[in-house]
């Protein structure tokens, strides 16, 4: 089973989808598959190359924002590569180079390493929406069979791309932590199941 495929299957689920570790605030999967469809839509209208679906690198902790990132790639077809924020800019921008990575998305604890990688490798650094905008073109939509559907084309999915970690998918330095899974300010943050 796919991401998409998942996501789909919850959209109209009330329980919780994304919960805060600590115990506080959780978001229902309905709400957590409609953030991700919004990251889907704006990574839906990103220029394409001709040849290969749009490569973002993440520079995020573990938030919310990594899940719905994850969720709105699986959407529009496009591919994630989650970059180590704990290893020094040189790494992460050579991780962001070898896979192709058109774009950097980014939080502010990371803005000065996205900066350092983005001016090493000429691509844009920037952040996803913050919030759902009213209405899009682009968004995917969710048609009566539960696949999501896409711009052009409701009811069908875009082919299943692979999410590539820095840390899991090229060598990494000796020594260097091989992921990080720290909250820093925002908590820790897992799916429910």
């Amino acid at each position: 089973m796919t991401v998409a495929a998942m996501l789909a299957a919850r959209a109209a689920d009330d329980r919780p989808g994304l919960r805060r570790a600590e115990g506080g605030r959780a978001r229902t999967w309905r709400q957590t598959v409609a953030e991700c469809a919004a990251r889907a839509a704006w990574l839906a209208a990103r220029p394409r190359p001709a040849d290969r679906p749009v490569h973002v690198g993440a520079l995020l902790d573990n938030v919310p924002e990594m899940v719905f990132l994850l969720g709105g790639a699986a959407l529009s077809g496009s591919v994630l590569v989650a970059l180590n924020t704990t290893r020094s800019a040189v790494e992460p921008a050579g991780d962001a180079a070898r896979a192709d990575c058109d774009l950097l998305v980014t939080e502010a604890a990371h803005a000065d390493l996205a900066a350092a990688v983005g001016a090493a490798t000429g691509r844009p650094a920037t952040s996803t929406p913050t919030r759902s905008p009213p209405s899009c073109a682009a968004a995917p939509t969710w048609a009566p069979s539960g696949r999501p559907g896409t711009r052009g084309s409701p009811g069908s999915c875009p082919p299943p791309r692979p999410t590539r970690s820095s840390s899991g998918g090229w060598p990494a330095r000796a020594g260097a932590p091989a992921t990080r899974c720290g909250g820093g300010p925002a908590g820790n943050w897992s799916t429910a199941g």
